[in-house]
Formats: C-alpha cells, sequence, structure tokens
C-alpha cells in the first residue's frame, strides 16, 4: 500500500510525447460570472465564487468537446491562450471515458491543490507552487487521470454493487489516502494504477504491476468489464 497519494508513483504511464486526440482550440471570449471553486476564498477554506473568465473551446478528434476556463484576473490573454492550449493538449492524452466527464477545466492561479467535481464535471486547475511540483515530478498527466475520474467517473461507482464487492473482496486498498476516504477517494487512487498495470505495464516494473494487481484484483476486473473507452492509450 502506498502511503501516500497514488499519483507519485507511476510518473510514466502518460508522458509528454504520448499521442493526444488534441484536434482544435478556438480564441477566447470573455463570460461572466463563471462558477469556479477557489480554495483560497473563504480565509483559506475554500468556496465557490463567480468570477470573469476566459473561455476557450476545445476539441478533439473523438468528437468529445470541453471548455478551458482561465480567471481572468490571473493571466493576461496570451498567457491565458498559452495555458489553455497546454492543458487541453494534456487533456487529449487521458482515456475518453474521463475527457467525457470533464465539461470545464478550470485554471486559476493559487499555490492551493487541484480538484474535480463529478456533479459540476468541473476540473480546477491551479497554476504555482503546486503545479510547479507535480511539474518537477512528472506527475501532470497523471494527476489530470485523478481528477478526471472525480469528474467522470465518482457518482457511478460509488454506491453501485459491483464497485462496493470489489472494495469488500480486495486484499487492499491501493493507498492510505483510498483507506482514509473510500467513498471519495478509491476510485481515483485506483484508476490511475490500474492504467499503469494494464495498459502501461512496459512502462512500469514488473514487480509493480504485480503488486497492484494482488492488491486490487477485483477493482480491476470492474474496470475491465465496464470496457471503458480507453482512446488514445
Amino acid at each position: 500500500m502506498s502511503l501516500n497519494g497514488t499519483i507519485f508513483l507511476y510518473p510514466k504511464t502518460i508522458t509528454a510525447t504520448d499521442p493526444s486526440a488534441f484536434k482544435s482550440i478556438s480564441g477566447s471570449r470573455t463570460e461572466t460570472k463563471v462558477l469556479m471553486y477557489d480554495r483560497d476564498a473563504n480565509n483559506g477554506a475554500g468556496a465557490f465564487v463567480n468570477v470573469d473568465a476566459l473561455v476557450f473551446d476545445v476539441s478533439y478528434d473523438d468528437q468529445i468537446t470541453m471548455q478551458v476556463r482561465v480567471r481572468k484576473s490571473d493571466y493576461a490573454e496570451a498567457d491565458a491562450a498559452r495555458l489553455a492550449r497546454q492543458y487541453a493538449v494534456m487533456m487529449g492524452q487521458l482515456p475518453a471515458v474521463l475527457r467525457t466527464g470533464v465539461k470545464f477545466l478550470n485554471i486559476l492561479k493559487s499555490d492551493n491543490s487541484w480538484g474535480g467535481n463529478f456533479t459540476l464535471k468541473a476540473m480546477d486547475v491551479t497554476i504555482g507552487k503546486t503545479s510547479e511540483g507535480y511539474e518537477k515530478q512528472g506527475i501532470l498527466e497523471e494527476t489530470l487521470i485523478h481528477e478526471g475520474c472525480h469528474c467522470a467517473l465518482d457518482g457511478n461507482y460509488y454506491g453501485v454493487k459491483d464497485w462496493d464487492d470489489a472494495q469488500k473482496n480486495d486484499p487492499l486498498f491501493i493507498s492510505k489516502y483510498a483507506l482514509d476516504n473510500p467513498k471519495r477517494e478509491d476510485v481515483a487512487e485506483s484508476f490511475g494504477p490500474y492504467l499503469a498495470a494494464v495498459l502501461r505495464p512496459s512502462r512500469i516494473t514488473t514487480q509493480d504491476a504485480q503488486k497492484i494487481k494482488d492488491a486490487i484484483p477485483n477493482r480491476i476486473k470492474v474496470f475491465t468489464d465496464r470496457k471503458l473507452n480507453m482512446y488514445p492509450l
């Protein structure tokens, strides 16, 4: 069991040179009263806020679309466009099953953590010390996978029989983070290692792949049996 989150374990699950389904991104337009979650608001307790945003429409070559929305007060238009394109391309490297659940990717300037919301289908990416740390460790893509699970998968797994049975019958939780938050983090914590062990086994050690399969065989079976769309992996 990983003591920390699984995003830190397998940085080569997706790399910058992997194919992306990215097709196009529009120029920006300004929208008002765009709902974002700001972890710095409310004296650091976090809160939903309405902001002016620079909005970019993104399309992928498998007909999936989304919007990248950059908080306007944080960036000049050229910098916002650069960030929007960077993250739109990286999102295109994620499997389609995750991209279909992310309707909005919100970018804010902050040193705080990232997040994903199943109800709003929105992912919040903060640009600052946290993202700099992820980039140095080579896990920007793996963190997008994790937050993409919160947007796309959570509500379709927790409380559903096949997943609940898998949790009960598997020998372990994949990480302490998953163990401590079994109804909030287990899916996102498990999905990344599943991708590494089953779809990208050549990018991790044989021993690590076997550890993953031994720890969560029933969760892996749920992911496999649901025949998830993994394009372009």
